[in-house]
C-alpha cells in the first residue's frame, strides 16, 4: 500500500463501518497492545523467519522528541491498523507514524507540565469508531487554602485521522487527594465502552476499573477491586480496612466477547507489607475476576495470594486460549503471577484446569499471615527460595516476617511484562525478574552479594510444565515481555538496549540488535506492501535498573539498510552492593 492509498484508508476511517473482530489473533496490523482481546500477542505473519532474521535490520528508526531523560519511562505498545503506527511515550505524548517509512503523520502533545505528575508510565494506546484513546496524569496546582497539590488523570479521545482532541474528562475526581492517583493501564476498547483503572494501590487507593462510553467519555459504570459494605467480599476485610484496600489495575483486561466477559487482574492490598490491621483474604486483592463487560456485574473471582504480605500482584496481562484438557476443548485463562506461578483456569467459571492446592505455609500471628496459599501443579517461571546467602536466614516465596528480620527470600519476580500465546505449539512464554530481598512491614530492601537476572520460560499450556528456559542478563519481568510469530521466532527487547529473537521451541537466541537505548517495551509486528515489520520503543523504562533513556522509535525489516547505533555492551549480571531502589512498587 503506498502513501496515497494509507492516506485515503484513513480518511474512511469515520464512516460508518462493520466493528472489528479481534478474537483471533492478528496478521496484517496489530490492532491492540495485547494484539487481540486475548492479550496473546501472537502475529500469524511468518516471513520473518529462523532461516533469514539473521538479515533483520532496520527499516527505519524515528526520534519522538518526547520522554527523553530521566524521569520518563518508555512501555508504550506500538499499535498498527491500516498501516499507520499510534505510539504514546513516558512524556504522555501520543504520535501517529507511517508504518512503511516512520515519518509523522500527526502528534499530541500534552498539556501537562512535563515536571509534574507521578507516574508516567503510559503503556499504550486504543483504537475505536475512528478515535485514539489516550490517559495522563497531571497535577493541579493548589488553591492557597488547600495547601498541597492535587493529582489529576484524565482519559481523553483524539481523531484517528488528524489528532485533534475531541473530549477530555477527569479520572478518580472523588479520591482523596492525600492518595497517590495516576493511570498506568493503556485504555481498551470493545463495544461502544472504553475501560480504565486509575492506578494507586500502592499508595492506599481503593483499586477501580471504570467503563466509559466512547463518543463522549461519560462513565457508564463502575465496579470495586475491594468490595464496600453489603458487597460480595467485604467480610474479607477487618473493620475499615477496605476504605484503604488497594487492589490496583496495572495493565489492560481481556475480552471474550462471545462469553460477554471482561477479565480484570488486580493488585496487592494495602499496606503491602504489613497485614496487621487487615485481617481477612481481602478481596479481590491479588485476584483474576470475571465481569459482564457491558454492565460491570461480578461473574467470578479467582484469587492467587490470600492476604498478601510480599507485593505479589497479578499484574501480567492476562492471556485468552483455548486448549484440550482431560480429552475435552475447554476457553482457557492463564494468569501469571508475581510468585512465578501461572494459573490456568476455565475462563466460563473460574475453575483451575491445572489442579491447584491450597498447601500449608510458615505462620507469623502478629502478621495475621492466611493458613494457606494456592499453588498450581507444574513448574514456576522463577526460584521460589533464595539462594543461600552468609548471615541470612534462607526464606521462601511465602516466608512471613514482622520487624527488621535477617531473612533472605525472593522478591517480586514477574511484574507487567506481557507474555504471548503460539496456538501452533501450545506454549506459553512468559519473562521473569529474579532478585533476593530483606523484608519487613515497612518494605524490602536487596540484600548485599546477591545476584538480579531475569528469566524467559516457554511452559506447556497443557501440563504446566516447563519446555525451555533462558536466562538474561537483567531483570526481565518489568518492561518488553515477549511478542510470539507464526514464523517461529520470540521477539524481547533488553534493559541493555538488544532488541533480541529467539527460536520458540527451543529457545536459541537467534539474532539481536542494538537499538542505543534501554529496550524496555513491548514490541510488534505488522506488515505493509508484503513486508512484514517488526517494531519497539527504546526508550528505557524507570523500573530498568541502569538502562540509557532514550526516545526511539525502531522498525526493522529483512534486508533493511540501517545498522545497529553504537550502544553498550551486554552487561554482567547485576551484583546488589547496597540496597537498590525498590523498583517493583510502581508497576
Amino acid at each position: 500500500m503506498n502513501n496515497m492509498r494509507r492516506l485515503l484508508t484513513l480518511t474512511l476511517l469515520g464512516l460508518p463501518a462493520i466493528a472489528q473482530d479481534y478474537r483471533k489473533p492478528p496478521g496484517t496490523d496489530f490492532p491492540l497492545v495485547g494484539g487481540d482481546w486475548g492479550n496473546t500477542r501472537y502475529s500469524t505473519l511468518a516471513r520473518i523467519n529462523p532461516s533469514n532474521v539473521k538479515t533483520l535490520k532496520g527499516a527505519w528508526m524515528a526520534r519522538l522528541q518526547s520522554g527523553f531523560g530521566a524521569g520518563f519511562s518508555q512501555q508504550g505498545t506500538p499499535v498498527v491498523k491500516d498501516g499507520v503506527m499510534y505510539i504514546t511515550t513516558g512524556e504522555q505524548e501520543i504520535f501517529a507514524l507511517d508504518g512503511k517509512t516512520g515519518n509523522l503523520i500527526w502528534e499530541y502533545r500534552t498539556p501537562t507540565d512535563p515536571k509534574t505528575g507521578d507516574n508516567k508510565a503510559k503503556r499504550g494506546v486504543a483504537l475505536g469508531e475512528g478515535m485514539v484513546f489516550g490517559v495522563e496524569s497531571d497535577i493541579r496546582k493548589p488553591v492557597p487554602a488547600e495547601g498541597r497539590p492535587e493529582p489529576l488523570t484524565r482519559l481523553f479521545a483524539l481523531d484517528q485521522k488528524t489528532g485533534k482532541t475531541l473530549w477530555k474528562v477527569e479520572l478518580g475526581a472523588d479520591v482523596p487527594k492525600e492518595l497517590r492517583q495516576y493511570v498506568a493501564m493503556p485504555p481498551l476498547y470493545f463495544k461502544g465502552l472504553v475501560y480504565i483503572s486509575v492506578s494507586g494501590g500502592d499508595g492506599g487507593l481503593r483499586g477501580r476499573l471504570t467503563a466509559h462510553d466512547a463518543k463522549t467519555g461519560k462513565e457508564v459504570w463502575r465496579w470495586w477491586a475491594v468490595p464496600g459494605p453489603g458487597e460480595f467480599g467485604h467480610d474479607t476485610w477487618e473493620g475499615d480496612s477496605w476504605k484503604t484496600g488497594g487492589g490496583a489495575m496495572w495493565v489492560q483486561p481481556a475480552v471474550d466477547p462471545d462469553l460477554g466477559l471482561i477479565y480484570v487482574n488486580t493488585g496487592n492490598p494495602w499496606p503491602d507489607y504489613n497485614g496487621s490491621s487487615r485481617g481477612g483474604d481481602n478481596l479481590f486483592t491479588d485476584s483474576v475476576v470475571a465481569l459482564d463487560a457491558m454492565t460491570g456485574k461480578y461473574r467470578w473471582h479467582f484469587q492467587a495470594v490470600h492476604h498478601d504480605l510480599w507485593d505479589l500482584d497479578v499484574p501480567t496481562p492476562l492471556i485468552l486460549f483455548d486448549q484440550v484438557y482431560n480429552g475435552q476443548t475447554r476457553q482457557a485463562l492463564a494468569a501469571h503471577t508475581k510468585q512465578g506461578w501461572v494459573y490456568i483456569l476455565d475462563r466460563v467459571t473460574g475453575k483451575p484446569l491445572i489442579p491447584v492446592t491450597e498447601k500449608p505455609f510458615p505462620q507469623e500471628q502478629r502478621q495475621k499471615t492466611a493458613a494457606t496459599q494456592p499453588i498450581p501443579a507444574g513448574d514456576p517461571t522463577a526460584p521460589q527460595c533464595a539462594e543461600p546467602v552468609k548471615d541470612y536466614e534462607r526464606g521462601c516465596m511465602f516466608t512471613p516476617v514482622w520487624t527488621d528480620t535477617k531473612i533472605a527470600q525472593p522478591s517480586a519476580s514477574a511484574d507487567w511484562a506481557p507474555g504471548a500465546y503460539d496456538p501452533r505449539s501450545g506454549l506459553l512464554f512468559f519473562t521473569t525478574g529474579v532478585s533476593t530481598r530483606k523484608f519487613s512491614i515497612t518494605g524490602r530492601v536487596s540484600v548485599p552479594g546477591t545476584r538480579e537476572y531475569g528469566l524467559i520460560t516457554a511452559l506447556d499450556s497443557r501440563t504446566n510444565k516447563q519446555v525451555w528456559q533462558k536466562e538474561v542478563p537483567y531483570l526481565a519481568g518489568f518492561g518488553s515481555g515477549v511478542l510470539a510469530t507464526a514464523g517461529g521466532l520470540l521477539f524481547h527487547g533488553g534493559t541493555d538496549g538488544f532488541f533480541r529473537a529467539f527460536d520458540s521451541k527451543t529457545g536459541e537466541e537467534l539474532w539481536r540488535f542494538q537499538t542505543g537505548f534501554g529496550a524496555d517495551a513491548p514490541a510488534a509486528t505488522y506488515e505493509i506492501d508484503g513486508e512484514q515489520y517488526v517494531a519497539i520503543a527504546a526508550g528505557g523504562s524507570r523500573d530498568g535498573y541502569r538502562e540509557a533513556r532514550g526516545d526511539l522509535v525502531w522498525s526493522f525489516k529483512l534486508g533493511g539498510r540501517l545498522n545497529p547505533l553504537n550502544g553498550p555492551p551486554v552487561p554482567k549480571p547485576i551484583v546488589t552492593t547496597e540496597s537498590a531502589p525498590n523498583r517493583a512498587a510502581d508497576q
